[in-house]
Order: structure tokens, then C-alpha cells, then sequence
């Protein structure tokens, strides 16, 4: 069986706003360079009904630009698969055990579809590019993240197929966490 969240409305879907680094900068509770440890999907009684929800563990990189958590800490996302039951949230981020990523979230006691500021925009994909022996980074849905083009692409939930020289033009992720922390230290 699948289910399919639009939203909690029959007959309206959600709407997420584009936006640029500095505002998940300024909406981030916690930014924080992680590696995921564990993903756990479970069954939640929200309100009286079932839903399928996952609990995402992360392990910190380094300590947290913004915010204070543990070396460890969770975030629970709507959707999931429970048995033969799943639940899927279009665009919400799947995650994998031993992905990194660079995160913007909300702090781990609140509650969200997803935790993620700007649903997904806040998940950050960290992927070693081995021509050069670094790690680059991309938006949640593939695009390059550079300092010459907008933060706030119009390319949300696509899939972004990239040449080589494409791949290689993703700021390292020393040269994002540079970017980063001065927005934050601003």
C-alpha cells in the first residue's frame, strides 16, 4: 500500500517558499556539517490517527555552526515505510546511513513535516569529487552550489543532470562553511 501526502487539506497543496542562503542561515536553529548514523521509520498516533514517520540520527563532523546539539542528535520526518505500509511526502529528503550533508534545520524537540528549513532546500549534499580529492557540495536535488550563481534557483525538485566541468564548478565544502559562517558571524 502507498500513501500520498499533498497535505493535511484535501484539495490544497503545499507551498513552499524559494529561498536564498541568508535566510536559512537566519531560519536555522541548528547548521550543522553531519553524517547520518540511522534512519527509523516508525508508526505515530498524531491526533488521534496513524501516520508513518522516520527518526534520522545524525553524528556532527565538526561542532555545529549555529546552534547547540549533541555529537548525536535525531530529527523525525513525516513519511516512511513501515512493513508493507509506506507513506511518502512529495520532495521530502530520503536520507541513507552514511550520507553527509551541510543542514539547516529546526532543533531536534520540534515537531515538523520536516525539520528541514525550506522543507528540502536546507539539506545540503556533501559528494567527494575524486578527480580532485575534495568534497563539493549541492543542493538537495543535485544542482552545484557556487558563489556566481543565486541561492535561490528555480530548479527546486527537479533533477539536475550534470556534465563533468558542471559537477567540478560545486563549492568545496571548506569554501561553503566559509560562507556560512560568515552569515552567521553577520
Amino acid at each position: 500500500m502507498v500513501l500520498i501526502l499533498v497535505s493535511s487539506n484535501i484539495g490544497r497543496a503545499t507551498t513552499v517558499k524559494t529561498l536564498d542562503l541568508p535566510d536559512l542561515v537566519q531560519q536555522a536553529e541548528i547548521i550543522a556539517d553531519v553524517v547520518v548514523t540511522s534512519v527509523q521509520p516508525y508508526w505515530a498516533s498524531p491526533s488521534g490517527g496513524n501516520a508513518i514517520r522516520t527518526k534520522v540520527t545524525f553524528s556532527l563532523n565538526r561542532p555545529a555552526l549555529k546552534g547547540q546539539v549533541n555529537p548525536q542528535f535525531s530529527l523525525d520526518f513525516l513519511g516512511g515505510a513501515v512493513g508493507n505500509r509506506k507513506m511518502v511526502v512529495p520532495g521530502m529528503p530520503q536520507f541513507a546511513v552514511g550520507q553527509r550533508l551541510i543542514l539547516f534545520s529546526y532543533g531536534p524537540n520540534n515537531a515538523y513535516a520536516s525539520p528541514i528549513i525550506g522543507f528540502n532546500q536546507g539539506a545540503i549534499r556533501v559528494i567527494r569529487d575524486e578527480q580532485n580529492n575534495v568534497e563539493r557540495v549541492y543542493r538537495w536535488w543535485g544542482q552545484p552550489i557556487n558563489a556566481s550563481q543565486p541561492f535561490n534557483s528555480p530548479a527546486i525538485g527537479t533533477s539536475v543532470t550534470l556534465s563533468p566541468d558542471q559537477f567540478r564548478s560545486a563549492d568545496t565544502v571548506d569554501q561553503f562553511l566559509q560562507r556560512i559562517t560568515q552569515l552567521v558571524n553577520h
